[in-house]
């Protein structure tokens, strides 16, 4: 997870998401504000690792916002519903939002399905999904959570 906070990425705000997502785009309702997040996203994408499978998807805003997608799974990487429930060997998926200064991270929480991550199409050249949840501060139910809904991400492959 650290290293999606350290990817820095430019990025945008608009009024609302489309409902049409452009390859390497994340878009969410993030505590009542739209973001659109297409400017340089970062991706780490493995799929031969016989350990685990991982998606990673991050990017950040000249306002020193970050956001990322996280998708593992220790078998086939494909479509299907990710949780943050922790279930290992199988499944799992989380999302993250933060700034850094003041830094504060609100992320999934790994002992319950606060966040689901869904792959809805992969192709040749493209993953895409949806995402929506509860994130707290720090991972932890007993800080303040915020809710994160109309989550869509696309990524290329290449």
């Amino acid at each position: 997870m650290i290293a999606l906070s350290v990817l820095l990425f430019v990025s945008c705000r608009k009024s609302g998401p489309d409902n049409i997502i452009l390859p390497n785009t994340i878009s969410a309702t993030i505590n009542g504000t739209n973001y659109v997040f297409n400017q340089g996203v970062g991706k780490f994408i493995n799929t031969s690792s016989d350990w685990s499978k991982t998606v990673q998807i991050a990017a950040s805003d000249s306002k020193n916002d970050f956001f990322g997608v996280l998708i593992e799974s220790s078998t086939v990487l494909g479509l299907g519903s990710y949780v943050s429930a922790i279930s290992f060997p199988t499944n799992y998926g989380s999302i993250r939002f933060g700034n850094y200064g003041p830094e504060i991270t609100y992320t999934g929480r790994s002992d319950s399905s606060s966040t689901t991550i869904t792959i809805t199409s992969v192709t040749d050249g493209l993953i895409q999904g949806t995402f929506e949840g509860t994130i707290y501060v720090d991972g932890d139910s007993s800080l303040p959570s915020i809710p994160v809904t109309n989550g869509k991400f696309s990524v290329s492959t290449n």
